[in-house]
């Protein structure tokens, strides 16, 4: 957990992934989905591994997820975010804050997932004209199938720094399984929460799975509107706060 930790000492929880930088970046919107297989004894978690010849994060499981691209915005989809949700989003944005950038996110969130992993979460929408296997089986993606689950902003002065919302689904929602389009894991993991003790993952990840944990003890099914938490640093200190 880095919740509470100084600059200085996430400077050294942190330094085989997100290394010091002097240059000041603003971060740039980023969107992650964590993907839960909860059919078996124990819930499980799917991870991927970034290969070892990547300069960010090389051989750390992660989240599936990547930055949101000025394209997310136009993307038909099947079916739209909760209101509850896309709001909660929009206000975290401040003045800037839309209903469009919001819907964004998500898209971001199952484009990169699909990308990454090859599990594609749509349903039948004929007008979908890309992503690969999506248009390929007459799917556009299916928001309604994930839920808000929290956001992370990389501590300043990192090589490289996200504002990036977490969204959460369930393995049910997966409309198909093929071949990754793109190679950036050099393995893919379903994990239970007491195997990912073991795994070598960033702090934020650890983090972010604990919440996943919780959140599954307390909204199983996914259908509450819980606060989310809000991880950055205030002051000196990373901090979470949690948002209605």
């Amino acid at each position: 957990m880095i919740v509470g930790l100084t600059r200085k000492d996430l400077d050294v929880v942190e330094a085989t992934s997100l290394a010091a930088k002097p240059a000041k970046l603003k971060p740039k919107d980023a969107a992650a989905l964590v993907l839960i297989d909860d059919t078996g004894p124990a819930p499980r978690v799917l991870l991927g591994k970034r290969r070892a010849d990547l300069k960010f994060m090389p051989n750390q499981f992660v989240f599936p997820g990547g930055r949101r691209e000025s394209d997310d915005a136009r993307i038909p989809v099947a079916s739209e975010l909760s209101d509850a949700d896309t709001g909660l989003i929009s206000r975290g944005f401040g003045a800037n804050g839309t209903a469009r950038r919001a819907k964004a996110l998500a898209v971001a969130a199952l484009r990169e997932f699909y990308e990454e992993t090859g599990f594609v979460i749509g349903k039948p929408n004929a007008q979908f004209p890309d992503w690969g296997e999506f248009a390929a089986n007459g799917l556009a993606p299916d928001l309604s199938a994930m839920r808000y689950l929290a956001r992370a902003i990389t501590p300043p002065g990192r090589t490289r720094r996200f504002d990036t919302r977490f969204f959460i689904a369930k393995r049910t929602c997966v409309a198909l399984e093929v071949p990754p389009p793109d190679a950036e894991f050099s393995e893919i993991r379903w994990a239970t929460f007491a195997e990912t003790i073991d795994l070598d993952l960033p702090g934020i990840t650890r983090t972010i799975l604990a919440e996943v944990d919780q959140r599954l003890k307390s909204d199983p099914h996914l259908t509450g509107s819980l606060p989310i938490p809000e991880f950055r640093m205030r002051g000196k200190t990373f901090v979470c706060e949690r948002r209605q």
